[in-house]
């Protein structure tokens, strides 16, 4: 959950920010750009997201699953 959420909420600010560079560039410096949604880079940085938070999610998920309940209660 953590990666999908993560994952849009940068994507949504990354097309924000390059909407917002062209549009000053063009009123600055004159310049007449069309902003054009790079629809690949969009979904290989949903699938990036997605997979680095699944592998960053193992190691406290198996040791989770390795520990006793009883212990586990105890320690908190």
């Amino acid at each position: 959950m953590m990666g999908i959420i993560g994952g849009g909420l940068g994507l949504a600010f990354g097309l924000f920010l390059s909407w917002m560079l062209l549009t000053s560039l063009m009123s600055m410096m004159g310049y007449d750009l069309v902003y054009v949604l790079p629809v690949q880079g969009i979904l290989i940085g949903i699938l990036i997201s997605l997979l680095i938070s699944q592998i960053a999610a193992i190691w406290p998920a198996r040791r989770a699953a390795g520990i006793n309940i009883v212990e586990a209660i105890q320690y908190e």
